[in-house]
């Protein structure tokens, strides 16, 4: 794919696109940073037009058992996010321009030497 795009990039675009000094675009995704990271520390959803929407949804509590110990795995939140479609074309474009058809096959994981494969 492509490199990773660093906060001091986006910070540089930002700068670019509002015609303002570095120290004022650092404020204003740090207030946008903060306002997002706020939504989402309260449990709300978060659709941001043009990007896509984030979800809180709460993972079942569970139980692991490593080496006979038993460890309870309480219930918790984590964050989900759906592009829009234009995010997703976008994205199709980019693979198809670099050379790959598809987006990346998963494949599931070989086993372990002391698993068998299964049947």
């Amino acid at each position: 794919m492509g490199k990773k795009v660093l906060y001091s990039d986006i910070i540089n675009e930002v700068k670019d696109r509002l015609n303002c000094t570095r120290d004022d675009a650092r404020r204003h995704l740090d207030a946008i940073s903060a306002s997002i990271g706020a939504c989402l520390a309260k449990g709300q959803g978060l659709q941001i037009h043009g990007l896509g929407t984030f979800r809180i949804k709460v993972r079942k509590a569970t139980i692991k058992r490593i080496h006979g110990t038993v460890f309870p795995i309480p219930e918790r939140p984590y964050v989900t996010f759906l592009p829009v479609p234009e995010v997703v074309k976008s994205l199709e474009r980019m693979l198809v321009e670099s050379g790959e058809d598809a987006w990346p096959a998963t494949t599931p994981p070989a086993p372990r030497e002391d698993q068998s494969a299964p049947e």
